[in-house]
């Protein structure tokens, strides 16, 4: 059975990023946003226990502005109990390696996609969904 997550204080919340690959991230912090299927969800100190389905777009760990943490996350689920935040990604990509060209070029690329067929068009809509994510990360993280 895999080890429980040790809960915090009731000051800070513990956030743990996990992907296939290893730990990502885990640290304590003061609020934790993430990006759910259906919008953007904050989660402070003492919120009630809750499990969501991730979307693309960015994670934040720390209040905007005062030296937050940003990572590009690729889906997956968030789980909050006894402040712990669990988030299990398949792709989690912190902020600085993002390069700002690279992640233009595959926007630009994304937006000449050919959408001539309903394949084609879905194939375009999850390169342009990718792209952006990740552009909203960089304009996020200030980069």
């Amino acid at each position: 059975m895999p080890e429980k997550p040790s809960s915090t204080s009731g000051h800070t919340l513990r956030c743990r990023v996990l992907t296939p690959e290893g730990t990502v991230c885990d640290q304590q912090t003061d609020f934790v946003a993430v990006w759910l299927e259906d919008g953007q969800m904050g989660i402070a100190v003492g919120r009630k226990p809750m499990i969501a389905r991730l979307g693309i777009g960015p994670l934040r760990i720390g209040r905007a502005g005062s030296k937050a943490k940003y990572y590009y996350i690729e889906g997956g689920l968030v789980e909050v109990a006894e402040n712990v935040v669990t988030v299990l990604t398949e792709r989690a990509i912190p902020a600085e390696e993002l390069n700002p060209g690279v992640v233009a070029e595959r926007l630009k690329a994304a937006q000449r996609l050919p959408d001539t067929t309903p394949e084609l068009q879905k194939r375009r809509q999850e390169a342009l969904r990718i792209a952006q994510a990740q552009w909203r990360v960089l304009q996020a993280a200030g980069r």
